[in-house]
């Protein structure tokens, strides 16, 4: 990544003469807001220059994890990772370890709930969509369920022991799968 300095996901982050309209300037103010199960929500608020007042926040939609940051030049940035696919979830687990001060630690078990499920999903999909054999696909993810377990029961940081296997997953899946053949007219 660039150089960029991670804030806590409680602080507020105050811009300067922060361009309103084509020529005034003002203070913007940018947050995060968290909501436990939707996770977390970009928070921008202007104050209007012709009269002094904060403007209407605006809100972004829902991420499952953000961080703002600062980049060389100040300009705010909106760091959001994900838990999509496989690659992801290591890639993230790795930002995690990385940026654990960064969350609270209601935030930690949060997110740890939801690789969680991801997981699970992930286990669950490549048997039906790719024809995987449970019994093969679910000993890749055993350790980092586990690991997620723990993370949800303590908060420690142990995002680091997360690095599933892409290679060994993608192996699993039989080739020329297609779970949407009809086979059966029902007639």
């Amino acid at each position: 990544m660039k150089n960029l300095v991670f804030h806590h996901t409680s602080q507020v982050i105050t811009s300067e003469n922060y361009p309103y309209g084509f020529r005034l300037k003002t203070t913007k103010h940018d947050s995060i807001e968290f909501k436990k199960g939707h996770g977390f929500r970009h928070v921008s608020q202007t104050i209007n220059p012709k009269n002094g007042q904060l403007n209407k926040p605006k809100k972004s939609t829902y991420y499952q994890i953000m961080l703002l940051a600062k980049n060389e030049i100040g300009h705010v940035e909106v760091i959001t990772q994900r838990f999509y696919t496989d690659d992801d979830i290591n890639q993230t687990c790795k930002f995690l370890h990385e940026q654990y001060g960064n969350f609270t630690d209601e935030q930690i078990k949060d997110i740890a709930s939801t690789l969680l499920l991801h997981l699970l999903a992930s286990i669950k999909a490549m048997v039906i969509y790719t024809g995987a054999e449970i019994e093969q696909v679910k000993p890749l993810y055993d350790s980092a369920i586990e690991t997620c377990k723990k993370i949800m029961n303590t908060g420690a940081n142990s995002w680091n022991e997360i690095n599933l296997d892409c290679n060994a997953i993608e192996s699993c899946k039989k080739p020329d799968f297609n779970p949407f053949v009809v086979t059966n007219y029902g007639i």
